[in-house]
C-alpha cells in the first residue's frame, strides 16, 4: 500500500511498480503523469517509494535543502546503474552532493 501522506500517482504492478509504465522514455511518462496527478507524483521503481518532481521551483526548493543529500540504498540489481551514475545530483551524498547541488544551483536553475 501507499505510505501515509505520500503524493499521488499511478497503480504499480507487483515487484515491479512503476517502472515498467515510466519505460525510456522516463521524462515524457512524468509530463503525461503530471497532468492526471499533478506537478508533485509518488511512484513505486521496484521496491522504494520514490517522489518525482516536475516543477522547477519544487526541484530548486527540494534540492537546496540538505534533508535531500542521504538517498536511500537500492537494491543489488540496481547497484551497477546507481555506480554509474553515482556523479549526478539525484545519487550522489555527503560532501559530492553539496558540491553537485551548488553547482547546479549556480548554472542550471
Amino acid at each position: 500500500p501507499r505510505p501515509k501522506d505520500f503524493p499521488p500517482g499511478p497503480h504499480g504492478i507487483p515487484i515491479f511498480g512503476n517502472a515498467l509504465q515510466l519505460g525510456k522514455h522516463f521524462c515524457k511518462s512524468a509530463l503525461d503523469l503530471q497532468n492526471q496527478y499533478g506537478d508533485i507524483i509518488g511512484v513505486r521503481m521496484g521496491t522504494y517509494w520514490t517522489v518525482i518532481l516536475n516543477n522547477p521551483e519544487d526541484r530548486r526548493e527540494a534540492f537546496s535543502k540538505p534533508e535531500f543529500c542521504g538517498r536511500v540504498g537500492f537494491n543489488p540489481i540496481m547497484d551497477t546503474t546507481v555506480e554509474a551514475l553515482n556523479s549526478g545530483l539525484a545519487f550522489s551524498q555527503g560532501v559530492k552532493w553539496v558540491e553537485i547541488q551548488r553547482f547546479t544551483l549556480r548554472t542550471a536553475l
